[in-house]
């Protein structure tokens, strides 16, 4: 559901929007749950709820010592829209103070709440860990690819289609592509003019793999960023509290 008017964009981003970011990151390094709907969205809102409430406690002690850049909640609630006319610039500093603490708070309390692990646990396939995530830079995967029937296809991996059901996928081989069937010994070569050769997701029964190439080591910089990042989130998200705090304080 995308909010249409000016009231649901400001629930949605003070109240939905940090509720979401805290089960993101929640579900990065838990396992996923077969929950319903009503449970994740209860999740989400609850966090939402708690968060954003922290948030409001942060911004009127704030409002207490520095006004200038707060909203007046009482001003607003008796001057309505003449309020909120003449005062569009404090909104809308409340407004992103307000979205920007509460991120902040969600990685926090994600952090605080969630066992750290070493790895982000996803919730992809083996089907796509196995065609793309572990071919690092500078390989390719070479498959042999088993069918019901017993026939074997030996090629690169081309195309492949990412659809949740096993009965729904394809997979694409490319040159040199060879077959084998049930009752032959040997493998047998594909026509060179033959480019690529599909096989239906439901007719496989196994696929080994094989990298080939020289991988490529990733550069340093961006990784080091990352692990930096990863391990200093705390750290970093109480430093941004603190600086939009302050600016508040200041240009108040």
């Amino acid at each position: 559901m995308v909010p249409s008017t000016l009231s649901a964009v400001l629930v949605f981003l003070l109240l939905v929007a940090p509720g979401i970011a805290f089960e993101l990151l929640r579900q990065r390094a838990r396992p996923p749950r077969g929950d319903t709907v009503f449970v994740e969205i209860s999740r989400v809102l609850l966090a939402g709820v708690v968060i954003s409430g922290l948030v409001v406690v942060l911004l009127a002690i704030t409002r207490s010592i520095s006004p200038g850049w707060l909203v007046d909640v009482r001003s607003q609630l008796i001057q309505g829209a003449s309020y909120t006319a003449g005062n569009l610039d404090v909104i809308g500093v409340t407004v992103a103070a307000q979205l920007v603490l509460s991120l902040l708070l969600a990685v926090i309390g994600n952090r605080v709440l969630t066992p750290h692990r070493g790895r982000v646990i996803t919730a992809d396939s083996s089907w796509h860990v196995i065609l793309a995530h572990l071919a690092g830079r500078g390989l390719r995967p070479f498959l042999s690819v088993e069918l019901k029937d017993g026939t074997l296809y030996t090629g690169y991996r081309a195309e492949y289609s990412t659809e949740v059901e096993p009965q729904k996928r394809d997979l694409v081989l490319s040159p040199p592509i060879k077959v084998r069937r049930p009752a032959a010994s040997a493998a047998t070569a594909l026509p060179d003019d033959w480019q690529r050769l599909w096989i239906r997701g439901d007719e496989i029964t196994t696929i080994a793999v094989s990298y080939v190439g020289s991988p490529t080591p990733p550069s340093d910089g961006p990784r080091r960023v990352r692990d930096f990042v990863s391990h200093q989130a705390v750290p970093l998200a109480l430093s941004g509290i603190v600086l939009v705090l302050g600016a508040l304080l200041v240009g108040g």
